[in-house]
């Protein structure tokens, strides 16, 4: 993550990159950030998250126009975690948006 904001790589200066390319770094950043803590404040909701629920997703997370977009969506189907994944791993979830688009997003996204 520094070295993606300070330009720093053991005493070396890296050029810098187009400015709005570091800004869509930074809002990246800061968007992971806060999907990790919500991912960590909605796992009390884990049994809730069920398909037909209905939920509100980040829908456009890498997109640089508009990320962090919120819209109404349904899960659809409960992902589990993958053969050999690390204990403690959580489930991931297809969901439905509102605009017709079906997307997988991880807890925090939720």
């Amino acid at each position: 993550v520094k070295l993606c904001t300070h330009f720093q790589y053991y005493g070396t200066t890296l050029p810098r990159m187009p400015v709005t390319d570091e800004r869509a770094v930074k809002v990246h950043l800061v968007l992971h950030g806060e999907q990790v803590e919500r991912g960590k404040r909605n796992v009390k909701f884990l049994e809730r998250l069920t398909p037909g629920t209905r939920v509100r997703a980040i829908y456009n997370l890498h997109d640089d126009v508009g990320a962090g977009t919120w819209l109404d969506a349904t899960v659809s189907e409960v992902v589990p975690p993958y053969d050999g994944a690390p204990d403690g791993t959580l489930p991931q979830y297809l969901v439905d948006f509102s605009n017709g688009e079906r997307l997988r997003v991880k807890l925090g996204m939720l």
